[in-house]
């Protein structure tokens, strides 16, 4: 499709494609399962789902990188000059409500928020639109709509109509933490956008868009570089007490934001996808589960241990990314098959350099035991993390 667009930047945009198979180099392995973590990580998060990621395209755009660079560079370089007592009276706890420390709290345990740049708040994203639309912008950037006129501003601030919603939390570009909540406005092909997002300096909104003082429409407020609002399903803004189901990052500068990746996914049948995970989780509950990682799916082990005991549960993979992946999405599962020190990983990855040689499965091993999501499985007796000899000792 980037070869139809008859512009330089389409010329000089690369997409490259991730399935998290053996195929791929550790690098682009390691970019799929970390992307599918993050996507898995809040559709989980108090809820089942039917959803499934089918491929992942990685997004270079020098002209946007360099762009984005730039703006990085001039708010770090701002917070320097404003590092005084006088100018943080704004954002002061003391200076918020009480549903606005709500929503900085909840800023501040952003998932995708990245450690080091709160001050600027650099973060993760995901944005969904029509898929013209995201060719659109991994070419030329994120589309910023056009400011209101005067008259349309008044028409929305009498709050006899919020609808069409012209930017209920201010005129930009619209992202979301949670991949269900941003997949509400895509419109045909099942495809997000995961990009990189620089909130700078953050308006936490409170304001209903049906109500006269709403932001409705309106640009960034005067000293702001962002909005964020945390909202209930409805979309509308939580109150001090009301359980989150989304949140919003309005952004009016397309400078600030760097599309990413494209997570194309499908949905698999519910009462399918709901029976798989219901027999997942009746064999973790019995015996042993062991997390096979290995592409050859005849070995010889492989199939001594499945006829040894009725109450051994395999689950085997091609790959240490497909592992990954079906780790996350049963990682409630498995903690509590931890506990009971019935869970094992066992991997015998394949002999090649370039999956890591004759050291692959050591250093599988060692990145789960650095993974925050999986540290647990260094810990606890007997050990979890297993090389193949090891395991046959133990059994």
């Amino acid at each position: 499709e980037l070869a139809k667009i008859p512009c330089e930047e389409a010329q000089s945009t690369v997409v490259s494609v991730l399935t998290g198979s053996d195929d791929e180099t550790p690098a682009q392995r390691a970019e799929f399962e970390r992307v599918a973590r993050e996507f898995y990580s809040f559709i989980l998060r108090g809820t089942d789902h039917n959803l499934e990621i089918t491929r992942v395209e990685f997004v270079q755009n020098p002209k946007i990188e360099e762009r984005f660079a730039e703006r990085y560079q001039s708010m770090v370089s701002r917070v320097m000059q404003e590092r005084s007592l006088s100018k943080k009276e704004e954002n002061s706890e003391g200076a918020l409500t009480e549903t606005q420390l709500r929503t900085r709290r909840s800023l501040e345990r952003y998932f995708g928020r990245v450690p080091g740049c709160e001050e600027v708040n650099l973060i993760t994203a995901f944005h969904g639109t029509r898929h013209r639309n995201v060719i659109r912008n991994i070419v030329k950037g994120h589309f910023i709509p056009e400011q209101l006129t005067d008259t349309q501003l008044s028409e929305i601030s009498s709050g006899r109509n919020i609808l069409p919603d012209m930017g209920w939390y201010g005129r930009g570009s619209y992202f979301s933490q949670y991949p269900q909540y941003a997949e509400r406005f895509v419109k045909d092909e099942l495809v997000l956008q995961l990009c990189w997002v620089l909130m700078g300096r953050c308006h936490f909104v409170t304001e209903r868009p049906d109500r006269p003082d709403s932001i409705h429409g309106q640009p960034a407020r005067n000293g702001f570089d962002s909005h964020y609002v945390i909202t209930k399903d409805n979309g509308f803004p939580v109150d001090a007490t009301s359980p989150i189901l989304g949140d919003e990052v309005v952004i009016f500068d397309s400078a600030q934001i760097l599309p990413r990746y494209l997570i194309y996914y499908r949905r698999v049948d519910p009462l399918a996808f709901c029976a798989q995970r219901l027999r997942v989780i009746k064999r973790l509950e019995d015996g042993l589960a062991i997390i096979w990682v290995d592409p050859d799916p005849d070995r010889i082990a492989l199939t001594s241990i499945r006829e040894s005991s009725n109450r051994i549960m395999i689950y085997q993979f091609d790959s240490a990314a497909t592992a990954m992946v079906w780790m996350g999405k049963h990682k409630d599962d498995l903690m509590r098959k931890q506990k009971q020190h019935a869970l094992r990983i066992i991997t015998n990855r394949a002999r090649k350099p370039e999956d890591g040689g004759e050291h692959a499965g050591e250093i599988f091993c060692d990145r789960l035991k650095r993974d925050v999501d999986w540290r647990f499985l260094s810990s606890g007796s007997p050990a979890n993390l297993q090389r193949w000899n090891d395991f046959r000792e133990w059994n």
